[in-house]
C-alpha cells in the first residue's frame, strides 16, 4: 500500500511539472511577442517624429528571437502585424531586421523614407 502511495505522489509530481513546463513556454511565447510589438512601435513612433520635423532621427530597437522586422511599401511589419495602419505618407526604404540590437539612422531624402542600420 505505502508502495502504491508513492507512486501516485510521483505521478502527481510529474502532472504538477508537466503544467509548469508548459505555461512556463507559453509565458516566454507572451513575452517575446510583445517585445517585438515595441520594437515596432518604438520605431514607428522615431518614423513619426522625422516625419513631422523633417529632421534625421537615430533609433535603437532590440528584436526578440524568432522575429524580423521588415519594411513594404509605406509601412513596416513585424511577424505579420503592419504599421501605421494607413502607412506613412512617403515610401519607406530599409533593409531586414533579424533578431538582436540594431542603431537605426532616420531620414527623409528625396520623397523617401530611409531607415538604415548604423555600423
Amino acid at each position: 500500500m505505502h508502495a502504491l502511495r508513492m507512486l501516485g505522489l510521483v505521478v502527481l509530481a510529474g502532472i504538477c511539472i508537466s503544467i509548469f513546463f508548459a505555461a512556463y513556454q507559453s509565458f516566454r511565447g507572451l513575452s517575446k511577442a510583445e517585445r517585438a510589438k515595441e520594437a515596432a512601435i518604438k520605431l514607428d513612433l522615431a518614423i513619426e517624429y522625422v516625419i513631422m520635423t523633417g529632421n534625421p532621427h537615430t533609433v535603437d530597437v532590440e528584436i526578440p528571437e524568432g522575429y524580423t522586422l521588415s519594411f513594404k511599401e509605406n509601412q513596416l511589419a513585424i511577424d505579420g502585424t503592419k504599421m501605421p495602419e494607413g502607412g506613412y505618407p512617403w515610401p519607406i526604404i530599409g533593409g531586414n531586421l533579424s533578431t538582436g540590437t540594431h542603431k537605426l539612422a532616420i531620414a527623409i531624402e528625396n520623397g523617401k523614407i530611409f531607415v538604415n542600420e548604423m555600423i
